[in-house]
């Protein structure tokens, strides 16, 4: 039986969420059934020496000359819509049709996959963040140009029910028939054991993980802020932010203001969290907007109790506050929940538990064959 021929298409492979799952999802393919390629618009990125040797890989920008076409057609693009010049540069990257296209992301990525809707009558895409709070993918597209697109693809892919709510009411014309919830797939034994490469790292205080990129939806500054107050109430907790992002020197500056340089350290970009998130006592997530939060999954993994601020997609994971705290965005609730955890051990003993149940929901042998089904 010949092997379906599938498509993937992310603009980078820099180090995000997205990114990040896509890897994972590669990483477990059948490539016995199937024959993939990934077409990427920068060929460079943290994730990019991760590709399996069996994939296949078309850059559409590469050279220095190529990432100065790429701003001129993208402006030529988004302020006058004038798209023949990105769509024939694009097209012409092409040299066969494929079984199936998959844009993996919002974004730059779905307007590649926009030029190549001809390459396949199987088109999908992935929408992994909530676009009525978070619509950052907009920009990319000339005026109606994202809906538009979104209405020709043949199955449209949200991480959670959330997603999927806030994407059809952005969305109305479009069928809810037409919409999967597939949960992103997190490698659960390949996490575990990747925390047992590394030597335990010394700790006395109470230790508190964060995971993210360091940008104001993150609301990092609030850990940040509830240290100092936990500490001035005798609760001298340490804190690890894993991230890198525009924001590291105003963190970094209202870390030294507080004088928290011993406890509160900013890591930048880790590629594998896991023995940090291993080692620490819980998991706080600050995020304003959060589709099917990648990092808190990975804690889970490693039985890690959660405190999240509620957003629609923490408030699905968590189940609200029966697999961790789903708790109000203020500093005050946020300092009263690491108090109790603090304090009542049977509580954080608890959602540690809890934490490790929930990995059901995304266990590659839940998503795999979800997705099979789509291509």
């Amino acid at each position: 039986m010949p092997k379906k021929s599938v498509l993937f298409i992310i603009d980078n492979l820099f180090g995000g969420g997205a990114e990040r799952v896509l890897m994972d999802i590669l990483q477990a393919f059948d490539y016995d059934r199937y024959q993939v390629t990934l077409l990427v618009g920068i060929p460079n990125g943290v994730y990019i020496n991760d590709l399996p040797h069996t994939i296949s890989k078309i850059v559409l920008f590469e050279t220095y000359w190529q990432l100065q076409a790429k701003r001129l057609l993208f402006r030529l693009y988004q302020r006058f819509g004038i798209d023949a010049p990105l769509k024939r540069y694009i097209r012409h990257k092409m040299h066969t049709h494929f079984d199936t296209i998959i844009s993996f992301c919002e974004g730059p990525s779905m307007l590649y996959h926009r030029f190549l809707l001809s390459f396949s009558k199987n088109n999908i895409t992935w929408v992994h963040t909530d676009l009525v709070h978070n619509a950052w993918s907009k920009a990319y597209f000339y005026q109606q140009d994202e809906q538009k697109t979104y209405q020709k693809m043949q199955k449209i892919v949200c991480v959670s029910n959330a997603v999927k709510a806030h994407f059809l009411h952005l969305n109305s014309g479009i069928s809810p028939e037409k919409i999967e919830v597939i949960h992103n797939l997190i490698p659960i034994t390949t996490i575990q054991s990747k925390t047992r490469q590394y030597p335990s790292i010394r700790q006395k205080p109470f230790t508190i993980v964060c995971v993210g990129r360091l940008v104001k939806e993150k609301g990092f500054e609030k850990i940040i802020l509830a240290a100092s107050q936990l500490h001035n109430e005798g609760f001298p907790v340490q804190v690890w932010i894993l991230g890198e992002g525009p924001l590291h020197k105003p963190l970094e500056e209202l870390i030294n203001k507080l004088r928290l340089e011993v406890y509160i350290q900013l890591f930048g970009f880790v590629k594998e969290p896991y023995y940090y998130m291993a080692q620490a006592d819980l998991m706080v997530n600050t995020s304003s907007v959060e589709g099917f939060p990648v990092s808190i999954c990975e804690a889970m993994c490693l039985g890690k109790p959660i405190v999240a601020f509620h957003t629609d997609g923490t408030a699905e994971l968590l189940e609200n506050t029966t697999y961790g705290m789903t708790i109000e965005p203020t500093l005050q609730a946020l300092i009263q929940a690491i108090k109790d955890l603090i304090t009542h051990p049977e509580l954080l003993a608890h959602y540690a538990s809890q934490s490790t149940q929930r990995t059901a929901i995304f266990a590659p042998e839940t998503i795999l064959p979800k997705i099979d089904v789509l291509i």
